[in-house]
């Protein structure tokens, strides 16, 4: 009899042995280059470190502040910090458990009463894979923890450098309007003199007047962009009022390029994709109790009980008892039910790695419309420029036909409101470069600014 116990023992033991763990996925094959990619002369080269175009303008000052006030960024934190300490301490129910108690048991038909007490310890032996599946699932939840704050930080400093374009370009735009309105109004007082003299129609001035118009709408919305953009930056840095520096914010002067070789590994920095990987390890580490669940439970046990006879007249005699040995709990007649789970856990588990894979191709399409994008926008920006260019030679080839006398002050002014014009267009399209350029290193997961710490970089995956 002690032999065959020892043996099912041994059966047992060796069984666990082969239990492993479910396979971790492979991640899908990403592209060697990409189809947009913006060519860069010879004699530049493309920014390391997102921000750095925006280096003097303020920006970087206001991505480390928010980091360290926002209120959103410090819950998650916290949840970190929560997930990071249950993480240490998750084995510790599989450690052995000691437990204390005294009890009365009285039988009413019984001539003595006895009051016992003692102490029983219980060490749940984690085989057959529990112990690694209970020590992964709690890395799963604290490798998920750590993406939601990287995906908070991430979304936090794209919206940060979002509205700190937008409030440059609307500043700059601004400042644009104010010279127009004043430039508009000059040429309603030269074209009002002009049809005193009956040298203009009352049409050109009409058109004058509607220019000035539109250019004060121009500066009045130009001016709420701008009012709305600092209201959001001071909400995401934890405050409710702008700062005063922030009105001095300009668009970037350096050129706002990627790197032609930019690694598309890159994408597996993205937040969203290390949530997608702690849900596949969260669906292993279940599946693997749910395997571990069709095989016996072995514990070890020990009981020292004591009793004393509370009712006897008698002096009272104590009692003592010590017990030890092992436990084995064999699943019988749920094991169909048991051996359900562990399918159905294999299945989530292909779930998980299916939509892993998902969210890399998605990742993938989502850069490459980014980089299209700062494509088209630079394309759009260079186009500007040149026609920006072309219109300060005609103001200037105008002025010196002035001065010579073959060009009258409102053919002066109309080619200065035409340059106005052609730079307004052109402070248009340096926004929409800086904002897609942002949007860039956002869908790639762009790293925080040197000197602002992580929510998550000092727990190590």
């Amino acid at each position: 009899m002690q032999s065959s116990r020892l043996l099912a023992l041994s059966a047992t033991l060796a069984v666990s042995a082969c239990a492993t763990p479910p396979a971790r996925p492979v991640p899908p094959d990403l592209p060697v280059e990409w189809r947009h990619v913006v060519a860069l002369p010879a004699s530049t080269s493309a920014n390391t470190q997102w921000w750095e175009p925006f280096k003097g303008s303020g920006l970087e000052p206001l991505l480390t502040l928010a980091i360290h006030d926002n209120p959103g960024l410090g819950a998650i934190a916290e949840r970190v910090a929560a997930a990071r300490l249950q993480r240490q301490h998750a084995t510790d129910t599989l450690l052995p458990r000691l437990d204390a108690r005294t009890y009365n048991a009285i039988d009413p038909d019984a001539s003595a009463a006895y009051v016992m007490g003692g102490f029983e310890a219980v060490w749940e032996i984690g085989l057959f894979g529990r112990l690694e599946a209970v020590r992964d699932l709690s890395q799963a939840e604290l490798d998920s923890a750590l993406a939601d704050a990287e995906a908070a930080q991430t979304a936090l400093l794209g919206n940060i450098a979002n509205d700190y374009v937008v409030l440059a370009g609307a500043i700059e735009n601004a400042r644009l309007s104010t010279l127009e309105i004043a430039l508009q109004r000059q040429r309603e007082a030269a074209l009002l003199r002009r049809v005193d003299l009956g040298l203009s129609s009352t049409s050109e001035l009409r058109m004058a007047t509607l220019a000035r118009l539109a250019a004060e709408q121009s500066l009045r919305e130009a001016k709420e962009q701008g009012d709305a953009a600092s209201i959001r930056l001071a909400v995401l840095c934890g405050s409710t009022r702008p700062q005063a520096g922030w009105q001095t914010a300009k668009l970037p002067n350096g050129q706002l390029t990627v790197p032609s070789q930019l690694p598309a590994e890159l994408l597996r920095t993205r937040p969203d994709i290390h949530k997608a990987e702690a849900a596949v390890k969260h669906a292993a580490a279940e599946a693997g109790l749910a395997d571990a669940a069709r095989y016996p439970a072995i514990s070890l046990g020990g009981l020292v009980l004591a009793s004393r006879n509370v009712n006897s007249n008698r002096v009272a005699k104590e009692y003592e008892i010590a017990t030890a040995g092992p436990s084995l709990e064999i699943p019988l007649f749920d094991w169909g039910f048991k051996q359900a789970q562990a399918t159905a856990g294999h299945h989530l588990l292909a779930a998980a790695t299916l939509d892993y894979r998902a969210v890399v191709l998605v990742a993938y399409q989502e850069a490459e419309n980014a980089l299209g994008q700062l494509q088209l926008a630079t394309s759009r920006e260079d186009t500007a420029a040149e026609a920006l260019q072309v219109a300060r030679q005609v103001t200037t080839a105008t002025r010196r036909r002035e001065e010579l006398g073959l060009a009258s002050p409102l053919d002066s002014l109309s080619a200065q409101a035409s340059e106005l014009t052609d730079e307004k267009i052109w402070n248009e399209a340096r926004r929409e470069r800086a904002l897609a350029y942002v949007a860039v290193y956002h869908v790639l997961a762009g790293a925080s600014p040197t000197g602002a710490e992580s929510t998550g970089s000092s727990a190590s995956r």
